[in-house]
């Protein structure tokens, strides 16, 4: 988990997120600054508990697919 303040954010300024996963539990967080790619953050967070019925990553079917879909207890929120 992830739960701290980091320096070096702005107002005003754009910046991406990008949260990836290639197995159970195991969650890459990379923030940069839009504009010129610097690496403000990067860091791979471990659930202690993670899902283990489906495959790893992060999915979206849709609403239409009539697929029930579990997801790992991920959150994030940016302030």
């Amino acid at each position: 988990m992830v739960n701290q303040t980091f320096e070096g954010f702005a107002a005003n300024t754009p910046y991406q997120v990008v949260i990836s996963a290639s197995q159970p539990g195991s969650f890459r967080i990379k923030i940069t600054h839009a504009n010129t790619n610097a690496i403000l953050f990067e860091q791979t967070v471990e659930d202690p508990d993670p899902y283990l019925g489906g495959a790893p990553g992060l999915y979206y079917f849709g609403l239409a697919n009539p697929v029930t879909i579990t997801f790992d207890n991920f959150h994030l929120e940016l302030l």
